[in-house]
């Protein structure tokens, strides 16, 4: 298995726990690691070329806004269809 493989599942896995938070209605633990999700998702943005980096970032800007919102059914929306689909595109590719 290719180490980013490996970084994308671990990734994959946080957006799943993510979305199962804030679906259960934990404001604070969804924000907590949402927060946390995105600082992970930041890192590995800087391996991407410019191309996939562009996409993320329009995924991160939706994540924000839910975020600041505190939009739980947006924040899980978004990772786990949008990021999630992002990551396993990549992981393809």
């Amino acid at each position: 298995m290719n180490p980013c493989d490996s970084n994308i599942d671990n990734l994959i896995n946080h957006c799943q726990i993510v979305s199962d938070v804030a679906l259960l209605g934990c404001q604070d633990q969804a924000l907590e690691q949402t927060n946390d999700l995105i600082d992970k998702i930041i890192n590995f943005a800087k391996s991407l070329p410019l191309e996939l980096y562009n996409r993320l970032k329009l995924i991160l800007n939706r994540l924000f806004d839910a975020r600041l919102l505190n939009d739980l059914n947006q924040i899980s929306d978004c990772v786990n269809y949008e990021l999630i689909s992002f990551l396993q595109q990549i992981k393809k590719a």
